[in-house]
């Protein structure tokens, strides 16, 4: 039986875990939209999120979490958003969106 979680868990992760440094939830049926408070896990460095069924507009300023250096979200082909413009010294390293529905116009 697949792992799936309430949707209530992840904001109350968002505002509880600010310190978190590494959350991977890949193949957890989430079924959720990504709530904006993910913008403030100021320690994130590592987002896996992907075949999460994840759907709704991901909050763009998750992207520009100083410390974030890995964001998948593969998998999540109702999951929608923009990519905002990387500044040159971003720490980002890997970036995956395959399968989903992001409008990549900045890249």
């Amino acid at each position: 039986m697949p792992l799936s979680i309430d949707e209530s868990f992840l904001p109350l992760l968002a505002r509880n875990l600010r310190n978190l440094k590494e959350l991977d939830m890949s193949s957890v049926n989430i079924s959720s939209e990504i709530p904006h408070d993910f913008s403030n896990m100021c320690s994130l460095s590592l987002l896996n999120l992907a075949n999460c069924n994840l759907f709704g507009e991901f909050p763009s300023s998750v992207f520009l979490i100083p410390s974030l250096q890995s964001i998948m979200l593969d998998g999540n082909s109702n999951l929608r958003g923009n990519l905002p413009l990387f500044r040159e010294n971003n720490s980002m390293l890997e970036l995956s969106i395959h399968n989903t529905s992001f409008s990549t116009s900045n890249i």
